[in-house]
């Protein structure tokens, strides 16, 4: 088992174009939670809901912005933090180009070797043999980089920091149907701008599916249209324009395959010519949610695919349900992802399709591989030499030069494939849950309303997303929200109070995060109530506005040790802002 009325957010004044949040790395601190978010994602709600409250539709012509990363949040493995202890040589920043500036010399060196040094005629086949090696091996020396650039992009979850879309004629849009209740413009207003913020996409559309079908929203980016300066039920009605999808569940990586999706499934004509990915999830209830990235790869996560689940969930006000969902596919390979069989292969085919992901280990020792076959290769060659008739007169300096730089560029992959073997990221250690002694499966809301919702919604994502095994949401000094496994009384398990680390997090507004819970002494304080075997604890603070004192605290244990990186800690600290609005209007 996986486990009085108050402060609504600032909003600012609503005049002009809404321009899209810049986003930025987590504060400094040894905490590692991302408080650097918190602020940032109040002002993004309450930009949104300002939004929603004028009615407004927003464009912007001309090329697109930088895209508005989450700094580039990166997520070793599985969601693990990791670092790595680099040397560096002075006036020398960046050493990952080193093999392919090497390659570039050598090659240089070994036609200066074969234009002022000729082979004699006897020895010719030998040195050609050293000088293709060498060749064949700088080639591999150059590639290095790259295979370096696309291993670490696979092995680290990531929001990316590049550019949207390069296409003239796109424009940053926000469109929100207008007859939708007020409540449901600010939840729809706040999920797509997390959505945009919180993974690679540039921009996404939410159709509702049945006999009223009409598209409910559309923001980021979008091919221009004729109309869409009439406003915003312009926009809509054009990306609704031959959009009529059957229901599918699926993504792609690359742009060929967009033409794999069935037939009407992505809104094609709003498309920006260069997209190369998509996903499509469908709404429990009925309709889609599409979105699209000119990243390759964008999606390929099962991770980030599994919190737009969750978001396409909370758009149609309907929980997930297993037997109801389509299984997932991935239209690059027309391949299920299932991995409800247990298998291995499974699981690691739907985390990831990318064959850097799948077969990283090989890869990374591959270098080494070539270095290896390199150095026999010249031992060989330099022995046939020795054994021949001219090899009794002595070996010819442009020939050693030759079998040098061959010997070089060979050493150089080794180290590169030591050095990249030395960087494996480490899956984290999970624990299962299931023999866990003395505890309880609990989900108890201590509220009504639309705050009730949100609070199951918010334990419903953090256990399908994360490593989450207990979570507790603690609100002007009451606990208004116990999901997952708690200890039970009979094994000495107490009522969940917020203790003295709590009160600092919501004193201070920054967040904590203690990967490794037993190295804490603060564990004692939520071990009362939490299982014992709890590995590591979230702790994020929840404000109602960018200016406000946090009123409360959500807390999450986690089955794992460094169970949560940085991408879903800054997914947390979404749902804490968003739950601390909902709870302050409730209250």
């Amino acid at each position: 088992m996986r486990s009085a009325a108050a402060p609504r957010p600032h909003l600012p004044p609503v005049s002009g174009p809404i321009v899209p949040l810049a986003r930025r790395a987590p504060g400094p601190g040894s905490s590692g939670c991302p408080t650097g978010h918190e602020r940032q994602d109040s002002a993004s709600t309450g930009r949104a809901a300002a939004a929603v409250l004028a009615g407004l539709f927003v464009a912007r012509g001309g090329t697109s912005q930088p895209r508005r990363s989450t700094a580039c949040f990166a997520d070793g493995g599985g969601g693990v933090d990791y670092a790595i202890i680099r040397f560096k040589i002075p006036g020398f920043d960046d050493l990952t180009q080193l093999p392919r500036v090497v390659a570039t010399i050598a090659v240089g060196l070994l036609l200066a070797n074969r234009v002022f040094s000729p082979p004699a005629e006897a020895d010719e086949g030998v040195r050609l043999f050293s000088e293709v090696l060498a060749l064949v091996l700088a080639a591999t020396c150059t590639a290095v980089p790259w295979v370096g650039q696309r291993l670490t992009e696979a092995s680290q979850r990531r929001v990316s920091t590049r550019s949207g879309s390069s296409q003239k004629g796109c424009l940053q849009t926000l469109a929100l149907d207008e007859s939708m209740p007020l409540r449901e413009r600010v939840d729809m207003a706040w999920a797509t701008a997390v959505l945009l913020r919180l993974t690679n996409a540039d921009g996404l559309a939410v159709l509702r599916g049945g006999e009223d079908r009409r598209v409910l929203c559309t923001r980021g980016l979008l091919r221009q249209r004729r109309g869409f300066s009439a406003g915003s039920s312009a926009i809509l009605q054009a990306v609704g324009e031959g959009w009529k999808p059957a229901p599918c569940n699926g993504y792609c990586a690359t742009r060929r395959s967009l033409s794999s999706f069935p037939a009407g499934a992505l809104p094609m004509a709003v498309l920006p010519g260069d997209t190369e990915a998509a996903v499509v999830k469908p709404l429990p209830g009925g309709g889609l949610l599409v979105l699209w990235s000119c990243l390759p790869r964008a999606f390929d996560r099962m991770a980030d695919r599994a919190w737009i689940t969750q978001v396409a969930a909370k758009i149609s006000g309907k929980a997930v349900s297993g037997s109801e969902d389509l299984p997932e596919q991935c239209f690059e390979e027309e391949a299920l992802l299932d991995i409800a069989t247990g298998s291995s292969d499974s699981q690691a085919s739907a985390a990831s399709r990318d064959p850097f992901s799948r077969y990283e280990g090989n890869i990374r020792f591959s270098p080494s591989v070539v270095g290896l076959l390199g150095l026999g290769a010249v031992g060989s060659n330099r022995l046939t030499l020795l054994g021949s008739p001219g090899g009794l007169l002595g070996v010819d300096p442009s020939q050693a030069r030759a079998d040098l730089l061959a010997g070089v560029l060979a050493t150089l992959l080794v180290l590169q494939g030591f050095l990249w073997i030395s960087e494996t990221p480490a899956d984290p250690e999970i624990q299962d849950t299931g023999l866990w002694e003395g505890v309880e499966d609990v989900l108890e809301v201590a509220a009504s309303g639309d705050a009730a919702t949100e609070l199951r919604w918010t334990w419903q994502a953090l256990s399908a997303c994360t490593r989450a095994s207990s979570v507790a949401v603690f609100w002007r000094d009451s606990c208004v929200l116990r999901g997952g496994l708690y200890r039970t009384p009979e094994t000495g398990g107490v009522p969940a109070e917020s203790g003295e680390l709590c009160r600092e997090v919501m004193s201070t507004g920054k967040g904590r995060y203690l990967a490794q819970l037993k190295s804490y002494p603060a564990k004692e304080q939520f071990l009362g109530f939490f299982p014992k075997e709890t590995q590591g604890l979230v702790i994020t603070p929840m404000r109602a506005a960018v200016n406000a004192e946090a009123e409360g605290v959500l807390v999450v244990g986690l089955d794992a040790v460094r169970g949560v990186g940085k991408v879903d800690q800054a997914w947390l600290s979404a749902l804490a802002e968003k739950l601390a609005v909902s709870l302050a209007e409730s209250t």
